[in-house]
C-alpha cells in the first residue's frame, strides 16, 4: 500500500482538468483522497476503485476528495466514494483568529499587569513567560482550526509564533500600565542636620543661619557679614 498525505495515487492542482479513462485504482492509502485528491477539475471515466482508504479511517473507503473543488464521475458498474470539503471563508478564518489572538492579548497584558503588582523580583521575566504561555496555546488553537479545515500544515507554525509575539507584547504592555499607574515622582529629602553642623562650625554654637544678611569670603579666607 502506498501511503501519503494527499491521494494515494493522484494529486490534481488548482486551475488543471484532469481526465481519467478506464484505469483501476486499488489499495492506495492516503488521509485525504485514498486514491485522487483534487483541487482542480476532476472528470473520471469508466475507472474501478478497489480498497482504496484514508489513514484516518482505515475502516471508510475514500477513493475521491475534492477540496474546494469539483469532479464529474461517469462509471459503467460502481462509483467511488466521494468526499467534498468546502473551507471556511476567508473572512471567518480571519475573525476566528483575530478573535484568539484578541484572548490571548487580554488575558497576557492580564497576567503582566497581576504579576508586575504583586511579585516585586523578576517580576518582568515570569511576566514575558507567561504571556508567551499564553500565546503558544491561543497560536496554536488558531494553528489547528486553520490546519484542518484548510489541510494545509505549512502555516502552523507561523500561527503558533503569532500567538506567542502577541502574549509577549501583551504582557509588556500590561507591565508598562502597572507602572504608569502605580508611578510615584522621585522625592528628595534634605538632611538639614549637615547645614546645622556647618553653621556651628562657621559661627559657632547658637548662631541662626537665617539672622544673617550676607556671608562673605574675603581675601583671607575669613568670614565677616555686611
Amino acid at each position: 500500500m502506498k501511503k501519503n498525505d494527499y491521494g494515494g495515487a493522484i494529486v490534481n492542482d488548482k486551475g488543471v482538468l484532469l481526465t481519467v479513462y478506464n484505469t483501476t485504482f486499488k489499495e492506495n492509502y492516503a488521509k485525504y483522497g485514498g486514491s485522487i485528491y483534487n483541487l482542480g477539475t476532476a472528470k473520471v471515466i469508466d475507472c474501478l476503485f478497489v480498497d482504496n482508504k484514508g489513514y484516518d479511517n482505515k475502516n471508510i473507503n475514500m477513493d475521491i476528495y475534492n477540496h474546494n473543488a469539483s469532479s464529474s464521475i461517469i462509471s459503467i458498474g460502481d462509483s467511488p466514494n466521494v468526499s467534498d470539503h468546502f473551507p471556511m471563508a476567508t473572512w471567518k478564518q480571519k475573525v476566528i483568529t483575530g478573535a484568539i489572538l484578541t484572548a490571548v492579548a487580554v488575558f497576557s497584558a492580564g497576567a503582566g499587569f497581576g504579576i508586575s503588582a504583586a511579585v516585586a523580583s523578576a517580576a518582568q521575566l515570569v511576566s514575558l513567560a507567561v504571556g508567551a504561555g499564553i500565546g503558544a496555546i491561543g497560536g496554536s488553537i488558531d494553528a489547528i482550526i486553520y490546519s484542518i479545515d484548510n489541510q494545509d500544515y505549512s502555516q502552523f507554525m507561523y500561527r503558533v509564533r503569532d500567538g506567542v509575539v502577541v502574549g509577549i507584547s501583551a504582557a509588556s504592555l500590561g507591565m508598562a500600565v502597572h507602572a504608569v499607574i502605580n508611578y510615584k515622582p522621585l522625592s528628595v529629602e534634605i538632611d538639614e542636620s549637615f547645614d546645622n553642623d556647618i553653621q556651628r562650625f562657621i559661627y559657632g554654637e547658637g548662631t541662626n543661619i537665617d539672622d544673617l544678611d550676607k556671608v562673605v569670603l574675603d581675601d583671607s579666607f575669613r568670614f565677616s557679614s555686611q
